[in-house]
């Protein structure tokens, strides 16, 4: 071999471990094009498996049990330039407290045509500086309290075509800084009384082309800026009745429920640190032997990601050797 093909096969070689090192080993079932990555069929999602030049993240077709505490964080602060999450086609048992919190500056986290079992207390708080927030053709069975609290500085806070189960009270909670909040045809089994709360500067909030079965409790609190249209609403002598006479919604449902005495929205407070990521009681928190996909071994020195430690050290070894064949 002449000098200017050990030089050329060199330079490939290297080139081929600088791509490998900036790209990194992605998980199984994921695929990369131009720094979006696209992954299918997961269980558990590794943050930290991703490349530093992800720009989006897209997740379909899967069965996560849990997106566990520090999600996002995590994801950032592997790919600091991550603009975009997109969730789709997907069944989500829990998205943890803490999950989706404290990161800032995304173009969007959108989740559509896909089902979440819960969203858990504090999921969403301290989100700050991200233009879209969107739950589109979503079935949830819970919105925990306080989910969504203290979400900061989001253009628009999109939620369409939503089935729940129940919202419960305070799960949108101290929104600051949001220019557009939506509710739009949905149906919601339960709505607790104030679900919304202790908004600081919402300016404009649209809740059109739902069916509520339960009563409305609290909605006095929102009135500024608000625009309750062509709802169908389970309406009692109190607030609901209110609500009903203009707008174009309807009382499909009648009861003589009163509204209950309106809770002391002062108390209401953020009741996880996301900085230290403290999980949740009652929910089983993943392990790292499933967040990683551990195999167990009793081979001290195993690695244990499966089949990645092998052909990652296979695959170095290899290099190794054919460069020092050539400065031999």
């Amino acid at each position: 071999m002449t000098t200017m093909e050990r030089q050329v096969a060199l330079f490939v070689l290297f080139n081929l471990i600088q791509n490998t090192v900036t790209v990194g080993f992605l998980p199984a079932k994921c695929s990369t094009e131009k720094d979006v990555i696209t992954c299918l069929n997961q269980t558990y999602i590794t943050p930290q498996s991703f490349p530093s030049t992800m720009v989006e993240l897209r997740l379909t077709h899967s069965a996560i049990i849990n997106i566990q505490s520090g999600f996002l964080q995590a994801l950032t602060r592997v790919a600091p330039n991550l603009r975009a999450i997109i969730i789709s086609s997907s069944d989500i048992t829990y998205m943890h407290a803490c999950s989706f919190s404290t990161a800032s500056n995304l173009s969007q986290i959108l989740v559509k045509d896909s089902s979440i079992q819960e969203i858990v207390q504090n999921a969403f708080s301290d989100l700050k500086s991200v233009q879209k927030i969107e739950f589109i053709n979503v079935r949830i069975k819970e919105i925990s309290k306080l989910a969504f609290h203290g979400v900061q500085g989001v253009e628009l806070f999109k939620m369409d075509k939503l089935t729940v189960t129940n919202m419960s009270y305070a799960s949108f909670a101290e929104l600051d800084e949001v220019r557009v909040l939506q509710l739009t045809n949905s149906y919601i089994q339960l709505m607790e009384s104030q679900a919304i709360v202790n908004l600081k500067s919402v300016s404009s909030i649209q809740i059109t082309g739902n069916t509520f079965k339960s009563t409305l409790c609290g909605f006095n609190i929102l009135q500024p800026g608000l625009d309750f249209t062509n709802n169908n609403l389970t309406c009692n002598t109190n607030m609901t009745a209110t609500l009903s006479s203009a707008g174009n919604n309807r009382c499909l449902w009648n009861v003589k429920d009163m509204c209950p005495e309106l809770k002391d929205t002062g108390i209401v407070k953020h009741s996880y640190d996301c900085q230290t990521i403290t999980l949740d009681e009652g929910i089983r928190p993943v392990s790292q032997d499933e967040i990683f996909d551990i195999e167990n071994s009793e081979d001290p020195n195993n690695c244990g990601i499966s089949n990645l430690c092998t052909f990652r050290t296979s695959f170095f070894w290899i290099i190794y050797s054919v460069l020092i064949s050539f400065v031999a």
